[in-house]
């Protein structure tokens, strides 16, 4: 190794893969559309049931449930 060469530890490179996993699922999420993505925030993000999900973005709980499986 040279002189000047960088030391990183492996906190550091756990941090940097962290970081870069959260970049590439914040990257997919948002190419989800429109209505998958809102659900699927709202679920994962806000932690909301299907009742839930469904009550607050005028939906049945089964079109929920069906065409957004989140869990």
């Amino acid at each position: 190794m040279g002189k000047y060469s960088l030391q990183v530890s492996d906190e550091t490179l756990e941090k940097l893969d962290e970081k870069d996993l959260m970049l590439l699922i914040t990257s997919e999420i948002a190419k989800l559309p429109a209505k998958m993505r809102e659900v699927f925030e709202l679920s994962r993000l806000e932690d909301l049931s299907h009742r839930e999900i469904a009550e607050r973005l005028n939906l049945s709980e089964s079109t929920v449930k069906s065409k957004y499986k989140m869990r």
